[in-house]
């Protein structure tokens, strides 16, 4: 009765716990497009706002920051990323001169990748840059 209610908008409540990933259906129907609902909220919260977190779990958390940024974002900001199949996740993108980068001494690297079950094969050039 307190949930379900007589009114023309039913009270409901919808408890999310982070989903990690833009694929989860939570991610499209609420934040993707926004609500749909008439009066619908939403209220993102994160284990800053539980004032019963101890102060291991928040030691735990915030070492994230330094130690694993997409951990830090999911688990930390609850914003949402992806956990699994990354090779790489502390890069940047920029525009780069590459007549400017032909000037420098990097050792050139090749790297090919056949791709894993159903990921695409990729081949990438980089210069390292001591």
């Amino acid at each position: 009765m307190r949930m379900r209610g007589t009114a023309r908008l039913k009270n409901q409540i919808m408890l999310s716990t982070n989903p990690i990933s833009k694929v989860s259906w939570v991610y499209h129907h609420f934040f993707e497009d926004g609500c749909k609902e008439e009066d619908c909220i939403i209220d993102r919260s994160t284990y800053k706002d539980n004032p019963f977190t101890n102060e291991t779990t928040i030691k735990a958390l915030e070492s994230y920051k330094e130690t694993n940024p997409l951990y830090y974002q999911v688990y930390c900001l609850g914003e949402f990323g992806s956990l699994g199949k990354r090779v790489y996740n502390n890069w940047r993108v920029e525009d780069l001169n590459i007549a400017e980068l032909m000037k420098q001494k990097y050792q050139t690297l090749v790297g090919l990748d056949f791709g894993f079950v159903n990921d695409p094969t990729a081949i990438t050039l980089s210069l390292l840059d001591d």
